[in-house]
């Protein structure tokens, strides 16, 4: 049964059952992670993870999988995602100033069709990322039993890109001509729209994008 702790400080990235064998038991315990999370294929993946991966190559069953009492700290994405997994226990970890959303079932690129949790007695501090929240279920079929945690404030969807939710950036700028220079720097995103206008008048429409639009 593998198994980490007590009381060991990671910046690493921890999942259990991930595209592997199955894992019928295991043990995360009384570990602080600091700033975990990774972005490999544009997917910003949580700082800890627990079930099988998202595209399904060679996922095994993922079962009895049981985290208490670690510390996650500036975590850069979700701190905590649940895929596809049963009898997964949650229980009185702290999460201090995530970079998204603290809890998520189902995040993003991670599917959770079927599965089940409990949390119990979990902290969620710090959210500041635009719409993020302490906990949401994006799969209806993935139950979850929740008790006596303390979620802290924010609610809604996580922000562009892993949300897919607009962003609104407010720029002041100089009279005179302006150069604009979008760089992509990870992938699984696309760009549908924007629009510019003084603030003091009606926003005109977004101008849209396309393969075959140029200029």
């Amino acid at each position: 049964m593998p198994r980490k702790g007590p009381d060991e400080t990671t910046s690493g990235y921890w999942a259990s059952g991930t595209n592997g064998s199955d894992l019928l038991g295991a043990t995360l315990n009384a570990n602080t992670v600091v700033r975990s999370g990774g972005n490999g294929y544009g997917q910003g993946q949580p700082a800890l993870h627990v079930g099988n991966g998202g595209d399904g190559q060679n996922a095994g069953v993922v079962d009895h999988v049981s985290v208490t009492g670690n510390t996650v700290l500036d975590a850069l994405y979700d701190v905590v995602g649940l895929s596809a997994s049963t009898n997964t226990a949650m229980r009185d970890n702290t999460v201090t100033a995530p970079g998204h959303n603290g809890f998520v079932v189902a995040p993003p690129f991670y599917p959770a069709p079927t599965g089940s949790a409990a949390l119990t007695g979990n902290t969620v501090t710090g959210l500041s990322a635009p719409g993020a929240t302490a906990y949401r279920n994006n799969s209806p079929a993935f139950t979850v039993t929740a008790n006596g945690n303390s979620w802290g404030s924010g609610t809604g969807n996580p922000e562009a890109p892993y949300g897919g939710s607009p962003a609104a950036v407010p720029v002041t700028l100089p009279a005179g001509r302006q150069v604009l220079t979008l760089v992509q720097d990870t992938g699984g995103w696309n760009l549908n729209s924007m629009a510019f206008h003084d603030t003091s008048a009606p926003p005109p429409p977004a101008r849209r994008f396309s393969a075959a639009a140029r200029g």
